[in-house]
C-alpha cells in the first residue's frame, strides 16, 4: 500500500495503480448448513489456498480461507445471487451496478462519493466492489459500475481523501480529469480551472425518410475550422468523447439509419449528449411526436356456450391499427402515421397486442368484428394480460387453473400408496384442465410419479367410457403392474401380440363400458385404421416419442378422437422448441399457430402460452428426502493407438467436406470418430492399440465396487458395453446387460433382481433401451460412457437410480475424451439446456403466476 505523502506523490501513485495492493486480509466464509451441492467443488477448489482455521480435508466444518484478490474477485462473480457470511455478517451477493463520483471540493481536495449506505469499499484487480446496508438492515454486496482505471483512481482518492491537487492542478487536469472528466462533481467556486476546451462544438441533428443524420461544427473564437486543425491534447480528447459517444448511439460517419437506434434517439432526453456538445434539432424532427400504442383492449366473452372475441376499444382508427399491424408483422420498431406522429412498436405492450391479434386470427381491416372462437383458444387470453379483457365464467375458469393448489378435489383411495403433496397437487391439476376441455404435459422430473398422479386421474373417471394409454413398447406390462399394484379395481387390457390378435382386443373396445386400454406407439401406427371408438381420456406415455411431427407414430395418435388429452413426459423438449409444438398439437390442436409461425417465435412468447398448460416439478424442490445427486466430468486420455486413429479418420472426415460435402454426407465421419473416443475395438477388427476409456474403467469398477457402491454404465453403442462386459468379465464381475433386444419382462425381472442385491453390481444398459421404464434406485453410481447430443435423454437415464425410494447419495459421471468431438458435443448439449430453461419453468410457479391480474 502506497503512502501518500504530498499531491506529487498522489499523482505518481495514480499512474502506476496497476502495481498497487489491497494491503488487507479477503476473507470468504461459508456455513455448512446453506452448503449446496454445487457449491462443493468450488469448495474443492480453494483447498490449495492457506488455510487459517479448520482442518483441511474436512468440508463440513465451517472454514475460514485467506486468498488473493483474483481468488476473490473470482468467488464473488461465482456466488451472485447466494448469501455468504462476509466479516461476520451474512450479506446477499446481489453485484447490482452503482454508481460512485469524485467529488472536487473549492479547496481542491478530491473525495470519493459512494452510494448512500456503503459500509466497504474494495478494489480487486481493478473490479471494484461495495458492501451495503440497505434501509432495513440487511446488507448487499454490489459492484461499482466503472472501468478498471475509474475503480483504480476511486480507491486512491478513498484511501487518500485529504491530499490537495492544487500544486499539479495542470498536470493533473491534463492527465487525469480529461480522462476522467463524466466522475467528478467539480465545486461552482472552482470549475473555470477545470475547463477542458476552448473550443465549441454544435451538433445539427435532421430526419428524413427514416434516416437521422448528424453534422458537427467546431468553432474556435467564433469561428468555425476543421476537425484535423485539433492540436491540443485536450480539444482532441473533447472531439474524440462526441465522436464516440455518437457512434455509440448508432451514428455511422454521421448517419443513423438502423429502426432501434431511431427510435430511441426519439426516446432520449439528450442530457449526456447536451455535456458534450450543443444540440439542434431541426424543424422536422421537432415536430415528429413520439406516441406509445397505448392500450387497445381485445374483449374476451363467453354466451350462450359461444366464445366471441373483438376489439373493444382503441385510440386508434381502423386504417391505423391495420398500419400498426402490419408493422409489428414485419417486426419493425416503429411506423410513422400521419399529424407527425411516430408510433413505439418495441414495447411489451405493442408486441403483446400483435400478438393477441395474431393468436385470435382476428382480420387486421375489421378488429371490431365479433369473431367466434374455440374454448381452447379462448385460454390464449391467458399469455396476453395486457390486451385482453375477459367475462366472469372465462376469468373463474383461469382463477381455478392458476390456484389448482388450493382446489377442494379430493383424489381417490389408492393400493399400497398415498399420494405425496405435490402429487396430489397434480390430481387436482390434472381433474381441473378436464373440466374445461383443456390438455396438458405433466412434465414433472424423472421419478416423481408421473403415473401414479394418472392413475389416480384415471381412476376417479366416472364416466362409462373407454380410455387410451399409449407408451414405448417396453413400458406396456410396465402399466398393467402399476394399475395392479395402485388401483386394483378399474379394468385394464393390453393391446399386445399379433396382428390379428390386436385387431380382435380392438373390435371389442365397448364405447359405453370404462376399460383403460394399453397400446405402444409401434402397434398404434399399425392399427390406427381400427380404432373407431371415441375415447374419454387418451395419455401419451414419453410423450417425446412424437417430437417428429412428420413420423407416422405421430400422425397416427393424432388422429384418435379423445375428449381429453395428456402427456407424460419429463423431457418436452429434447432437441428444439418443435418438439414442444408436436406435444400440443396432440393435447389441444389449433391452440398454438401453424409451425411455419411457430418457429419464427420468440421464446419468451411461446413460454407465456405454454406456461398453463405444462406442470413440470423437479426433484431438489419437492423431495426433500431425497439424498443429493452430484455430477461431474472425468477426461480420459486417449492411448496412442486410439489418437492415431482418430486423427486419421477426423482428416479424412476434413477432406470429404472440402471436397463439397454436405452435412448429412458427414455423419457417419461423426459416428465413427465418436466410437473411436469410446473403444475402437467396436468397430476395428483385432484392433489392439488400447482404449483410454476402458483403461479408466478396469482401473474406477473395481474401486467403486469394493467401496460397496452400485454402478451403472450408459452407453449409445450396443458393442462399447459388450466391450466392457468382456472387459469386466475377465476380472470377474458379474454384469446385467440391457439394450433394445431385451424382451420387456426380462427387463422387469432383471430391475427386480438388480434392486433386490441378488449379488450383481453393475448394470451394462444402452441409451435407448434404459432411458425410460426402468427404477434402480439399487444402484447409487451411473456412468455415461459417452455423451448423446440431447442432454435430455442422459439425464432421463440418470434418473433412473436418482428417483422415490433412492436413500444414497449419487454419483452421475460423464466420461469425455480429451481433445476431441465429444467436447464440442457437451458444449452443444449445454446449448439446448439454455432453450429448454426459457421455455420451461422448473416449477409450478408458469401455473400458477400466469393470470389475467
Amino acid at each position: 500500500m502506497y503512502v501518500v505523502k504530498d499531491a506529487l506523490e498522489f499523482l505518481k501513485a495514480f499512474r502506476t495503480s496497476a502495481t498497487m495492493e489491497y494491503g488487507k486480509d479477503l476473507i470468504l466464509t461459508h456455513d455448512p448448513e446453506n452448503l449446496r451441492s454445487e457449491d462443493a467443488a468450488l469448495i474443492r477448489q480453494l483447498m490449495t489456498a492457506s488455510v487459517t482455521r479448520g482442518r483441511p480435508k474436512e468440508l463440513g466444518s465451517r472454514r475460514y480461507i485467506t486468498m488473493g484478490e483474483a481468488m476473490f474477485g473470482t468467488i464473488l462473480e461465482g456466488l451472485k445471487g447466494r448469501e455468504v457470511t462476509l466479516n461476520g455478517e451474512y450479506c446477499l451477493v446481489r453485484l447490482a451496478p452503482q454508481k460512485a463520483k469524485v467529488h472536487m471540493n473549492e479547496s481542491y481536495v478530491p473525495s470519493s462519493v459512494l452510494p448512500d449506505g456503503t459500509e466497504l469499499f474494495m478494489n480487486l484487480l481493478g473490479h471494484g466492489y461495495l458492501l451495503m446496508r440497505g434501509e432495513k438492515g440487511d446488507r448487499f454486496l454490489d459492484r461499482v459500475d466503472a472501468g478498471v482505471d475509474e475503480v483504480n483512481l476511486l480507491q486512491l482518492i478513498h484511501d487518500h481523501p485529504s491530499v490537495s491537487i492544487r500544486p499539479i492542478l495542470k498536470d493533473f487536469r491534463k492527465n487525469v480529469y480529461a480522462r476522467f472528466f463524466e466522475m467528478f462533481d467539480v465545486d461552482p467556486a472552482i470549475q473555470r480551472d477545470f475547463a477542458l476546451s476552448q473550443i465549441r462544438l454544435n451538433t445539427y441533428f435532421d430526419f428524413e425518410k427514416g434516416t437521422i443524420t448528424a453534422k458537427t461544427k467546431v468553432l474556435r473564437d467564433d469561428k468555425e475550422i476543421r476537425p484535423e486543425q485539433l492540436t491540443d491534447r485536450i480539444d482532441r480528447v473533447k472531439m474524440d468523447l462526441l465522436e464516440n459517444y455518437l457512434q455509440a448511439l448508432g451514428f455511422q460517419d454521421g448517419v443513423m439509419e438502423e429502426e432501434s437506434r431511431v427510435l430511441n434517439f426519439f426516446k432520449m432526453d439528450f442530457t449526456r449528449l447536451k455535456t458534450l456538445t450543443n444540440v439542434y434539432l431541426s424543424e422536422n424532427l421537432q415536430n415528429k411526436e413520439l406516441r406509445s400504442i397505448g392500450r387497445p383492449v381485445v374483449r374476451v366473452m363467453y354466451k350462450s356456450n359461444l366464445v366471441q372475441v373483438f376489439l373493444e376499444k382503441s385510440e386508434f382508427t381502423e386504417a391505423e391499427l391495420e398500419q400498426i399491424i402490419a408493422g409489428l408483422r414485419k417486426k419493425k420498431k416503429y411506423i410513422l402515421l400521419g399529424g407527425n406522429r411516430i408510433v413505439d412498436l418495441d414495447s411489451e405492450a405493442a408486441r403483446d397486442f400483435g400478438e393477441t391479434v395474431q393468436d385470435f386470427e382476428m382480420d387486421p381491416k375489421d378488429l371490431y368484428r365479433k369473431k367466434t372462437i374455440s374454448m381452447v383458444n379462448a385460454i390464449k387470453a391467458f399469455s396476453h394480460e395486457r390486451s385482453c379483457r375477459v367475462d366472469k365464467y372465462l376469468r373463474d375458469m383461469i382463477e381455478e387453473i392458476r390456484s389448482f393448489k388450493e382446489a377442494e378435489i379430493d383424489p381417490p383411495q389408492m393400493k399400497e400408496a398415498e399420494l405425496r403433496d405435490y402429487q396430489t397437487e397434480g390430481f387436482r391439476w390434472l381433474s381441473i384442465l378436464s373440466k374445461y376441455g383443456m390438455g396438458g404435459i405433466l412434465a414433472d422430473d424423472m421419478g416423481l410419479g408421473k403415473t401414479i398422479q394418472m392413475l389416480a386421474l384415471l381412476k376417479s373417471d366416472r364416466t362409462r367410457k373407454p380410455s387410451l394409454v399409449v407408451c414405448p413398447k417396453s413400458l406396456i406390462f410396465n402399466w398393467l403392474s402399476e394399475f395392479a399394484r395402485f388401483d386394483g379395481t378399474t379394468r385394464v387390457q393390453a393391446i399386445y401380440g399379433p396382428d390379428s390378435q390386436r385387431k380382435e382386443i380392438i373390435a371389442g373396445i365397448n364405447g359405453k363400458e370404462k376399460t383403460v386400454y394399453v397400446t405402444s406407439y409401434e402397434s398404434l401406427r399399425n392399427d390406427i385404421s381400427s380404432y373407431t371408438v371415441d375415447f374419454n381420456y387418451v395419455i401419451l406415455d414419453e410423450a417425446q416419442y412424437i417430437k417428429n411431427v412428420h413420423a407416422l407414430k405421430t400422425k397416427s395418435v393424432k388422429e384418435l378422437k379423445a375428449a381429453h388429452r395428456f402427456a407424460l413426459t419429463g423431457t418436452p423438449i429434447e432437441n428444439s422448441v418443435v418438439d414442444l409444438w408436436s406435444i400440443f398439437d396432440f393435447i389441444m390442436p389449433g391452440y398454438f399457430e401453424e409451425l411455419s409461425r411457430f418457429r419464427e417465435s420468440e421464446t419468451q412468447a411461446i413460454a407465456k402460452k405454454a406456461a398453463p398448460f405444462i406442470l413440470r416439478r423437479v426433484k431438489e424442490d419437492v423431495l426433500e428426502d431425497l439424498p443429493p445427486k452430484y455430477e461431474r466430468i472425468l477426461s480420459a486420455d486417449m492411448s496412442e493407438g486410439q489418437r492415431k486413429l482418430y486423427d486419421a479418420m477426423r482428416q479424412e472426415a476434413k477432406k470429404a467436406l472440402a471436397g463439397g460435402g454436405k452435412a448429412f454426407d458427414l455423419l457417419p465421419y461423426l459416428t465413427r470418430l465418436r466410437q473411436v473416443c469410446v473403444n475402437p475395438g467396436m468397430f476395428v477388427e483385432d484392433y489392439r492399440g488400447g482404449s483410454g476409456k476402458m483403461d479408466l474403467l478396469a482401473d474406477m469398477i473395481p474401486e467403486y465396487l469394493k467401496d460397496h457402491h452400485r454402478i451403472l454404465i450408459f452407453s449409445q453403442f450396443v458393442k462399447a458395453l459388450e466391450g466392457v462386459e468382456k472387459m469386466l468379465s475377465s476380472k470377474g464381475i458379474p454384469t446385467y446387460f440391457l439394450s433394445g433386444a431385451t424382451p420387456a419382462k426380462d427387463r422387469v425381472e432383471m430391475m427386480d433382481s438388480f434392486n433386490n442385491g441378488s449379488g450383481t453390481d453393475v448394470f451394462l444398459i444402452s441409451l435407448k433401451a434404459g432411458g425410460t421404464g426402468l427404477n434402480l434406485t439399487g444402484a447409487d453410481t451411473v456412468i455415461h460412457l459417452d455423451p448423446w447430443w440431447n442432454v435430455a435423454a442422459e439425464n432421463q437415464a440418470s434418473d433412473r437410480t436418482h428417483r422415490i425410494g433412492q436413500t444414497r447419495n449419487v454419483e452421475v459421471i460423464r466420461l469425455i475424451a480429451a481433445d476431441s468431438i465429444e467436447q464440442r458435443v457437451v458444449e452443444l448439449q449445454d446449448m439446448k439446456k439454455e432453450v429448454i430453461r426459457q421455455v420451461i419453468s422448473d416449477d409450478d410457479g408458469s401455473v400458477t403466476s400466469a393470470s389475467l391480474e
